[in-house]
């Protein structure tokens, strides 16, 4: 048998109790429902964000191949 100490009012309790018994005090507290909810969401949006940050990485390469094609174009016309 394992045995905690509520921080509160100092009593012994059973350890695995989520609540002193004699004051009520969470003893041991687990991760808010919320939190809980919305990590999920959290890690979609980090992971969608993260791919539009690529995304838009390559369109802004690709940008600058199609401005250097038309550069050399425009050059190569300029010539004739």
């Amino acid at each position: 048998m394992k045995l905690d100490f509520c921080v509160v009012c100092g009593r012994i309790v059973l350890r695995g109790f989520s609540y002193c018994p004699y004051c009520g005090t969470v003893l041991n507290a687990g991760p808010e429902f919320e939190d809980v909810i919305n990590e999920p969401f959290d890690r979609l949006d980090r992971s969608q964000a993260n791919f539009r940050g690529r995304r838009i990485d390559e369109l802004l390469d690709e940008l600058v191949a199609l401005e250097i094609d038309m550069e050399e174009i425009l050059h190569g016309l300029a010539q004739k």
